[in-house]
């Protein structure tokens, strides 16, 4: 969906989650749930339980991401999506 959005000609951006904006904070969004996706995915597939993976997962230069209180939670959905437990 975000490579669908990505190539849509607009100049705003109205996301599901989070404030409205431009092209820069698509761009940003976008990037941070790549991070997120990529760490979130190797823990997985390393072995990490669901409990410690939110401790490691590291997002760098989106320190001031506002719901980083909401990392479990998101681990939590992408560990249920990568075992098939989401449909």
């Amino acid at each position: 969906v975000l490579e669908q959005v990505k190539n849509v000609d607009a100049d705003t951006i109205v996301p599901g989650h989070g404030p409205v904006g431009g092209r820069s904070e698509f761009n940003e969004a976008r990037d941070l749930l790549i991070l997120l996706d990529g760490q979130i995915r190797e823990a997985f597939d390393t072995g990490i339980s669901v409990d410690t993976a939110p401790s490691q997962i590291d997002v760098k230069s989106f320190s001031a991401f506002a719901n980083q209180d909401r990392i479990p939670q998101i681990v939590e959905m992408a560990y249920k999506a990568y075992s098939g437990e989401l449909e």
